[in-house]
């Protein structure tokens, strides 16, 4: 789930900066008692995720990215993977984040919301085949809409880690 719970009043304008970071909820006890793992709290907001878990027992979360981005002012975000392995302790053994997007989305070119839209749809996804590759899916606003217009329309990619 995406959770605000680090982000922030600005203390010159009073108003609300975003700091949405991806955790998990897991449960070792057959749902009796919950744990929360942070998956990503880098700077930046961290949302839309999607979780899939492997053959053995790998838990992979997919999610949109902001932290590529320059700052707080600038809406622009990639894709992200984070690949989770547990002791049998029950804690978090290894934690590797990869970067699956060739290139930032940046809403303020999108065609169909408008000059400086913030919508980008919530369509992600992931999945993890009998290989152990995760392939991902998400939304964003790179698709020319057409060699004369500078304005992207919002589409559908993907990517792979091995």
């Amino acid at each position: 789930f995406a959770d605000n719970r680090n982000g922030t009043r600005d203390p010159t304008g009073g108003s609300f900066l975003t700091d949405l970071d991806v955790f998990l909820g897991r449960s070792t006890d057959g749902g009796r008692t919950w744990s929360v793992v942070p998956v990503n709290t880098t700077p930046n907001d961290q949302f839309f995720p999607w979780v899939s878990v492997a053959a053995d027992g790998r838990v992979d979360v997919g999610y949109m990215d902001r932290s590529y981005s320059a700052g707080q002012e600038e809406c622009s975000y990639g894709y992200s993977l984070t690949r989770l392995r547990f002791a049998p302790s029950g804690g978090v053994d290894s934690r590797i984040t990869t970067r699956v997007d060739s290139a930032l989305s940046e809403l303020e070119h999108s065609f169909w919301f408008g000059p400086n839209s913030r919508f980008i749809g919530d369509y992600t996804g992931i999945a993890v085949d009998s290989l152990g590759r995760t392939w991902a899916a998400w939304t964003d606003q790179r698709a020319e809409v057409s060699g004369t217009d500078p304005r992207r329309g919002q589409h559908a990619v993907a990517g792979l880690v091995p």
